[in-house]
């Protein structure tokens, strides 16, 4: 894909690649790798892929593993999140996107249960970002959340960025900051 459907270029074509695009595809995707720091001894690695069209529609797949390494079982706890998304408001400088799909977290018990998303974009000045997201699931009647905030800057096809992100529920809290990079192809 061309460098002039990335972010900042053509009101943020990789997201949902407006009619007509040079290169004619109709998709994009990103991928994503972090790690987050809990606390002295629990870990996280993030990683995550994105699937857009240019109808506004798309995937979300996000896997996190936390691990504790104090622990002599080696205790960690999967996070698994699947959404279908749906980009309603964009413009020159953010987009809007709503999710609906489902959590899984996979441990020592495993559960999960649908979830809704919602969050937001920005690209306030090149080549920075900012992104907010907020993810509510029901799992075993209870809820969960997941809350993170990032801001990125971009090079080409590449972006480093940072953030802090929180799963809170009823058992977990799992809070700390975070970074990575993401590859838009």
């Amino acid at each position: 894909m061309p460098f002039s459907l990335y972010p900042y270029e053509k009101n943020l074509g990789a997201y949902s690649l407006p009619m007509g695009t040079p290169d004619g595809r109709g998709v994009a995707f990103t991928a994503s790798a972090a790690y987050q720091y809990i606390s002295k001894h629990t870990r996280g690695f993030i990683a995550g892929l994105q699937y857009r069209t240019r109808l506004r529609l798309g995937v979300d797949l996000d896997f996190i593993r936390y691990r504790e390494e104090t622990d002599p079982n080696d205790a960690h706890l999967n996070y698994i999140s699947t959404f279908f998304s749906l980009v309603p408001s964009e413009g020159p400088h953010h987009l809007l996107y709503f999710g609906f799909g489902g959590v899984w977290l996979v441990g020592e018990s495993s559960r999960g249960g649908p979830a809704f998303s919602m969050g937001t974009m920005i690209f306030p000045k090149k080549p920075f970002s900012v992104k907010l997201k907020a993810t509510i699931a029901a799992v075993r009647s209870k809820p969960l959340w997941d809350l993170s905030a990032e801001i990125g800057g971009h090079l080409r096809q590449a972006e480093v960025f940072t953030g802090y992100r929180s799963l809170i529920g009823p058992v977990e809290d799992l809070s700390g900051p975070f970074a990575g990079v993401r590859i838009w192809f």
